[in-house]
């Protein structure tokens, strides 16, 4: 395993831990709950709805340049 393989691996994983926390904050498993913080309850309305299908995107977009990393396509 070179350095470089090392290096992509780790990049592509924050990129999966990211993914992982947009959805859990669009289905709003993590977080204040509804009616305690007005903020989050404002920010939650407007992007809720694009945490839930961007953070799958993200996650899968990192599992495929992963993937390619490894097998050194890319």
């Amino acid at each position: 395993m070179t350095t470089k393989l090392i290096a992509d691996i780790i990049d592509h994983a924050i990129s999966i831990v990211g993914g992982a926390m947009a959805l859990l904050i669009g289905y709003r498993l993590i977080g204040p709950k509804p009616g305690i913080n007005p903020k989050f309850d404002a920010f939650h309305g407007k992007w809720g709805k694009h945490l839930k299908w961007l953070g799958p995107v993200v996650i899968l977009f990192a599992f495929l340049q992963m993937g390619l990393a490894i097998y050194g396509i890319a």
